[in-house]
Parts: C-alpha cells; structure tokens; sequence
C-alpha cells in the first residue's frame, strides 16, 4: 500500500456525504460497512465496527443478510470506541433482525497486532478465485 494512503486518516468528502445523508429523507434508510477485506479476485469478509454497547441496526440487519450471500459479515466491538484501541470482541453475523440477531462470538483480540493476526488467518484462508476464459471468451469466476 502507498505510505500516502497509510497515513490518511479519513476522507471529509465521505464525512459529509455521510452526514447530508443522515439528514435527507426521514423515509429512506441507509447503513454503511466500515470495512471490506478482498484478496487478488474477491471479497474476503465485510467487518463493521460497534462501540461495545451498540446495537445492529435495522438497516444494517438488512445489510448483512445480503451481505452474507457474499462473504461473511464479522461485527468488531471495541472496547474503546473512542480511541478504537482494544480490545476487540469478534462476532460472526448468523442472522436475525435488528434487536433478535444471531450472532457467534469468534475471538477477542487485545490490540491491532493480534486484530491483524486474526484478519490474516481469514485472508490465508480465502484462497483467490481462479479466472477461467470460456470459448465465448467471457471471463467465468472458478472457485477451488
């Protein structure tokens, strides 16, 4: 990754895009995932972050059921939301709806280093999607 991008700290434009969102339509919903791990050719895992007494939101629910067909979906609570320093509680999304989800507690982690040793046994474990050309010459994903 490019040092430059490293030491980004967030982007204002999605800040705002974000907030002028909150406050649009009262009578549409939106959610968004904090966090997208993919390898050379596919989507590893979703990861959205909660502070440790958050709850999943309704939109979000919806989200991570679609998500699922996908990759799998992890909630990362953080022991210290502010900071966002350990340590870090992993749940498995199984399903459910808002308040009633189903989740699977998965690890805790007590600072990033151990966070990214659980993050790279995922990406070890997702092998890339092997590309393979048709006689049509349409590029079919073969997962082995």
């Amino acid at each position: 990754m490019d040092e430059n991008v490293k030491e980004l700290q967030g982007s204002p434009t999605r800040d705002i895009f974000k907030r002028k969102h909150k406050n649009g339509d009262r009578k549409f919903y939106a959610c968004d995932i904090d966090f997208c791990l993919v390898n050379s050719s596919r989507i590893i895992a979703f990861l959205d972050t909660k502070g440790k007494y958050d709850k999943v939101t309704w939109s979000e629910s919806i989200a991570y059921k679609d998500l699922l067909k996908i990759a799998p979906v992890y909630i990362i609570y953080v022991g210290d939301g502010i900071l966002c320093e350990g340590p870090f509680s992993i749940y498995k999304y199984i399903d459910g709806y808002k308040e009633s989800t189903r989740q699977t507690m998965i690890a805790v982690r007590e600072n990033w280093n151990e966070l990214f040793e659980w993050e790279r046994s995922i990406r070890l474990a997702t092998p890339p999607a092997r590309l393979e050309l048709s006689a049509a010459g349409r590029g079919d994903v073969s997962i082995e």
